[in-house]
């Protein structure tokens, strides 16, 4: 599990890509459901603790 700060939420399609911070410096981003976001309480500044499930990752280049 990482910790990390929540930095941008940007709508997509018919998700939300939230992009975060950990406290080492390196940028997370996660697609996940404008209901996520609600439940979660999420918006920037956001403490929160990043876990994934390895079955569910994609990886993008940068």
């Amino acid at each position: 599990m990482l910790t990390a700060r929540v930095v941008e939420l940007e709508p997509y399609a018919d998700e939300v890509r939230v992009t975060t911070e950990t406290t080492s410096g390196e940028t997370v981003t996660a697609a996940v459901t404008a209901a996520a976001v609600g439940e979660l309480d999420l918006y920037p500044g956001r403490a929160v603790h990043l876990a994934v499930k390895a079955t569910a990752v994609t990886v993008y280049p940068v």
